[in-house]
């Protein structure tokens, strides 16, 4: 027993000394710039990255950890997203990274959270160990990075944002300093926006999406969040159906048809075409 509390007590130790020492390659400009860049993209960002990650759903390893803790499911669906959209904002505010920020609290606590769902997640009888390996593990935490970085920086060009290749390789810079403060230790990380490619082919080689149940459930979970609350009645609630079209029709627009349909969601039909009266006319 006292081998095993000096070794969790060794391990907070290095823990502490990483999260306090900044690696080599940061770079506080970029972070900086990353930062802006994100605060740039405003509040449409935010639903964006809830949708965006409805593939990922269909990867076991990821679908797991959230079923079996209930993380994004039910009612817990909406005060999921919102915890997670203030992460986002207070990650991104200026000077937010430096010691003492907001935002490195906010990955810092993300960390702590992580490993008490692994400690939940791994004894667990439904949890495979062998064949799904550890719960929110580093290729996990890997491609969220760039699904919050690279990702956005190319796909929201369709809704005519222009962000140049300098803007999007802040934003990878700025996630893989916060990925790093959350633990994450990719032995390769993309630094310019050709990198992020080939980042994005390896990531779609390594595990094959099988879209299942959960998988559904949690891309139901999320989109349930738009629906208008169940006591509305006249404008606010055709205001919230409308919402919740024209968020379908988002999700529709950014996955493509066989993505989307993989996530069981009902056809938007022409709503597929709102993200378009957001283009910016140039």
């Amino acid at each position: 027993m006292a081998s095993k509390a000096s070794a969790t007590l060794a391990g907070a130790g290095r823990t502490v000394q990483q999260i306090n020492t900044d690696p080599d390659w940061v770079d506080w400009d970029k972070v900086e710039h990353g930062a802006e860049v994100f605060r740039r993209y405003g509040k449409r960002l935010y639903p964006y990255f809830g949708m965006v990650t409805f593939p990922g759903y269909a990867m076991e390893t990821i679908t797991k950890p959230l079923a079996l803790t209930g993380a994004y499911t039910g009612g817990s669906a909406f005060g999921r997203f919102l915890e997670t959209c203030r992460f986002w904002t207070d990650t991104t505010e200026p000077g937010a990274m430096r010691p003492g920020g907001v935002g490195r609290r906010s990955a810092i606590f993300v960390r702590i959270l992580h490993s008490m769902i692994r400690h939940t997640v791994l004894p667990h009888r439904e949890w495979d160990q062998k064949k799904l390996g550890v719960p929110i593990n580093q290729y996990g935490m890997w491609g969220t990075l760039l699904l919050s970085s690279f990702a956005p920086g190319q796909q929201l060009k369709l809704l005519g944002y222009l962000p140049t290749d300098a803007d999007i390789e802040a934003m990878m810079h700025l996630w893989r300093y916060i990925g790093y403060l959350m633990g994450a230790e990719a032995p390769w990380f993309p630094e310019t926006v050709s990198d992020g490619f080939l980042a994005q082919v390896l990531i779609s080689l390594v595990e094959q999406t099988r879209p299942s149940e959960d998988s559904q459930k949690l891309c139901r979970s999320f989109m349930d969040t738009f629906l208008p609350a169940q006591d509305a009645r006249g404008l606010s609630r055709a205001y919230g159906t409308l919402r919740y079209k024209a968020e379908l029709g988002h999700a529709r627009f950014y996955l493509g048809k066989e993505a989307f349909a993989d996530t069981g969601l009902p056809d938007p039909g022409l709503w597929r075409y709102a993200p378009l009266a957001r283009v910016v006319r140039t």
